[in-house]
């Protein structure tokens, strides 16, 4: 038995036949039951997804389509012996829903959160994989229900009220529950994309590409369910803001201003967030990872401003705005082990950014924001409510709220971030960065004055 918890509000779907012009769909969830009614009343079979094993990397997302295919083929040979002998299936309520099979992930979302992550992944790497069980489902016709671990969930909102709501929620995850609905039998659910845009190309996924890995897998599909569960996410956390109209669209059925938290209460946001990522892009030495010239945060800016100036945004110049600098703690004992000993350069490497961008746009306010509260959820909220700019490079951390923010979003293209181009051809609001980053596998090789020459260069 799965513990009650609220269901979501939303599942954006597409018609069964997909294409279109990028409109369509509407709620595909009922949020009139429980869990344990869910499972209990409408589904005959239910098929546990684990973690360790069916989530996206080192070859799990094969293994998920595998079972996936398996669960298909039974029920095919289930419904063809029925068929044959004109028996009626017991011990079910028709009258709740259609009696099929419900994939169930159940996770520990608190130690997702406190990084003991699948295959101490990081929390950026197991968002990828929701989302690519997510689709697979969607795409093989099986309805999912992801829930955060009720024990665990019940535990860390016992602590939050212990201190009177000054716990800040670690991960993103608890804002990615949902009852998800596949459309169509087959059609599966994806993104409802903006009209004016129009679908992806083609409309939607073959099913196959649902099975790929880390780098293929087209998890772009459901780019509207990322930007509303990361946007709701940081509205939740600080509330709606004044000067972003359309974050007051974006609340947990039932939450309101009461429910943020106190730690949270006074921190102050700033109009433009900058992911900077350290850790294992000073240290792991591979060509995956690694950092942004500063030149590219300073050429956009003005260029953006350049723009408002022309009559497309509120602000004209630099005075007075404010860009924040979200990165990892520079005290070790709030860092992952493999990253405490770049918590000096990175440090070096923040401190730096804060002179260049003092230097390049006057009349700014430039902070660094990695305090004690500053979770993996606070952290990806700030990205998302900066109303101006974000700014990521490549990393899934910073990836995902990115695509989410209510200001423009420049995103590093390739690697990690594979599916951005995908993205950006489809929102006003994402912008390809196409600069050459300085790789770890460079900066490996790098003394850090090395490494700061090259990331401080203008030209």
């Amino acid at each position: 038995t799965i513990e009650s918890v609220e269901l979501k509000a939303w599942v954006a779907v597409l018609p069964s036949g997909g294409g279109g012009g990028g409109g369509g769909g509407g709620a595909a969830v009922d949020d009139s039951l429980d869990d344990e009614t869910i499972i209990t009343r409408r589904y005959r079979r239910v098929v546990r997804i684990v973690p360790d094993r069916h989530m996206l990397y080192q070859g799990r997302q094969g293994r998920l389509c595998d079972l996936l295919r398996r669960v298909r083929a039974e029920e095919e040979e289930e419904e063809d012996e029925a068929t044959a002998s004109a028996a009626v299936r017991g011990g079910f309520d028709g009258s709740s829903g259609d009696g099929g099979v419900l994939l169930n992930l159940t996770a520990s979302c608190v130690d997702w959160g406190n990084r003991r992550t699948i295959g101490h992944l990081g929390a950026g790497n197991v968002v990828l994989g929701l989302y690519a069980v997510r689709l697979a489902a969607a795409m093989h016709g099986f309805d999912l229900l992801f829930r955060c671990e009720a024990e665990a969930e019940a535990e860390e909102k016992k602590e939050e009220d212990h201190h009177r709501n000054d716990v800040v929620p670690r991960g993103p995850f608890r804002w990615m529950q949902g009852h998800f609905i596949a459309e169509g039998g087959g059609g599966g659910r994806a993104a409802v994309l903006p009209p004016a845009r129009g679908p992806y190309d083609p409309p939607l996924p073959n099913v196959n590409q649902t099975c790929r890995g880390m780098g293929y897998n087209p998890v772009h599909y459901l780019s509207e369910d990322i930007r509303k569960d990361f946007r709701t996410m940081a509205v939740d956390l600080f509330g709606a803001r004044s000067d972003i109209p359309e974050s007051a669209n974006y609340r947990t059925s039932g939450s309101t201003s009461t429910s943020i938290p106190a730690a949270l209460a006074s921190v102050p946001l700033d109009d433009v967030a900058i992911h900077l990522r350290c850790g294992d892009n000073l240290r792991d030495g591979g060509a995956h990872y690694g950092l942004l010239p500063f030149r590219s945060y300073v050429s956009r800016l003005r260029r953006l401003l350049l723009l408002q100036r022309q009559g497309r945004g509120h602000r004209s110049s630099f005075s007075g705005l404010t860009v924040g600098i979200v990165t990892s703690p520079f005290e070790r004992q709030y860092l992952r082990g493999r990253d405490k000993q770049s918590a000096g350069p990175c440090r070096r490497i923040a401190s730096r950014l804060v002179l260049y961008l003092q230097n390049r746009l006057p009349g700014s306010s430039i902070s660094v924001r990695n305090g004690r509260n500053e979770t993996p959820a606070v952290s990806m909220s700030r990205l998302v409510m900066a109303p101006v700019a974000t700014f990521c490079g490549p990393t899934t951390f910073g990836l995902f709220p990115s695509l989410a923010s209510f200001g423009t979003a420049y995103v590093h293209a390739g690697t990690t971030n594979y599916f951005v181009e995908d993205v950006a051809g489809r929102y006003d609001d994402v912008m390809v960065l196409n600069e050459t980053i300085l790789t770890s596998k460079r900066i490996k090789k790098m003394s850090l004055n090395e490494t700061l020459g090259w990331l401080c260069a203008d030209e």
